[in-house]
């Protein structure tokens, strides 16, 4: 009987001592978290950069023109290196990925390549 006195008491303080602990945890996997946004990817050729003012414009036929802020953290490639916005130019086709659809996340840019007319 002493023995089961002793077990019990002892059950009850581990429970009492991590109870506790897995509410918290239970809590903290239950709080819910703000939904990410959404990004959206802008196709296009490149109208207008402006160095200045730090912008981009692209023209695509769903939208028109449409410019981007471009900031310090905008990653920016073109033909798959790392480039900066003044690399750009106007002509090249880019695809800007926006969360908010006014500054540029990132700038992915290709120059377009002139073909030689089949002889």
């Amino acid at each position: 009987m002493k023995h089961f006195m002793i077990l019990a008491v002892v059950a009850f303080g581990l429970l009492a001592v991590s109870g506790p602990n897995v509410n918290v945890v239970r809590a903290q996997a239950a709080a819910p978290t703000a939904p990410a946004a959404e990004s959206t990817k802008h196709i296009g050729k490149v109208t207008a950069v402006d160095t200045t003012a730090n912008t981009i414009t692209i023209n695509n036929k769903k939208s028109g023109d449409v410019t981007f802020t471009v900031s310090s953290t905008t990653k920016i490639t073109l033909n798959k290196k790392a480039a900066t916005l003044a690399d750009v130019a106007i002509g090249d086709h880019a695809t800007i990925v926006s969360a908010d659809g006014k500054a540029a996340d990132s700038i992915v840019a290709h120059k377009k390549v002139a073909t030689k007319p089949a002889q």
